[in-house]
């Protein structure tokens, strides 16, 4: 055969281990084997599922983020804030606009001397905003107490307003009025108490925390309780409009991040 054509490789001698060619005559025709040659290894889809899944997030993120930043901002409604608690012996933990959730009855705390003192701090902080003037009865503590058989009325001073610290040590008052508690002899009480007198403007200052304080002022011989955080006896005061944070705007900036940290991975991950 003409020594002008191309020959092509087709394996290796496994006795000496030169390459072979169909046209070889190597090592009188014995003692070698032809070996195909192995295609290369298809790419490594990591990467691919890896931006798959990142597009997939951003686009489900993105779109929440993009529907909170374009709808307006959160409103409590009727700006309600239940009083919620946990623990054993039950003790205050803060405020927010969910309803609760735990079953049964009954969670909640006794008002045994005068001066006893409980304080709900909300579980967030809103933004700087202005409360218009409002009128008496503009804020309303709705309430449960226990059955209690003897001198169990108590006076209660109530008092709604904001503190820089999460645990609302010190309030700036917005409302504050007291009023008397009764329980009933044989029957669980649900009441509710209002502010008696208008109340003026207040600015609320950004990184606020709302705050919620009852303080027994004066009390009979028997121990009244305050029930709460139960879906059957659900706490709350009613308040005027305030702005709370919405969730959405958090999704949004999440969404941001995530291609940041998913690129930094993957310029890690091996390819």
């Amino acid at each position: 055969m003409s020594g002008s054509r191309r020959r092509t490789s087709h394996g290796q001698c496994f006795h000496c281990g030169l390459p072979l060619t169909e046209w070889d005559a190597h090592d009188d025709g014995q003692g070698y084997r032809v070996e195909p040659t192995q295609p290369a290894a298809p790419p490594r889809p990591a990467r691919r599922l890896a931006w798959i899944v990142i597009a997939s997030m951003l686009l489900a993120l993105g779109g929440l983020g993009i529907q909170a930043a374009y709808a307006p901002i959160a409103e409590a409604a009727g700006s309600t804030w239940y009083l919620h608690g946990a623990g054993g012996p039950f003790m205050p933990t803060n405020i927010d606009n969910s309803t609760p959730t735990n079953a049964g009855c009954c969670f909640g705390n006794g008002f045994g001397s005068v001066g006893t003192t409980y304080v709900w701090p909300s579980s967030f902080t809103v933004s700087a905003q202005t409360l218009p003037a409002s009128a008496a009865g503009s804020y309303t503590f709705d309430y449960w107490l226990n059955a209690c058989v003897g001198s169990c009325t108590t006076t209660i001073s109530m008092t709604f307003g904001y503190s820089a610290d999460a645990a609302c040590s010190s309030i700036t008052t917005i409302v504050n009025w007291s009023d008397t508690f009764t329980p009933a002899n044989a029957a669980i009480v649900h009441a509710t108490s209002t502010n008696p007198s208008a109340v003026a403007l207040v600015s609320i200052p950004a990184n606020s925390y709302m705050c919620w304080q009852m303080v027994a002022t004066a009390k009979g011989s028997k121990t009244m309780d305050l029930y709460y955080d139960s879906s059957q006896t659900p706490t709350f005061v009613n308040t005027p409009t305030i702005t709370v944070p919405e969730l959405g705007l958090a999704l949004l900036g999440l969404a941001l991040v995530v291609p940041l940290v998913a690129r930094r991975r993957l310029t890690n991950s091996p390819a």
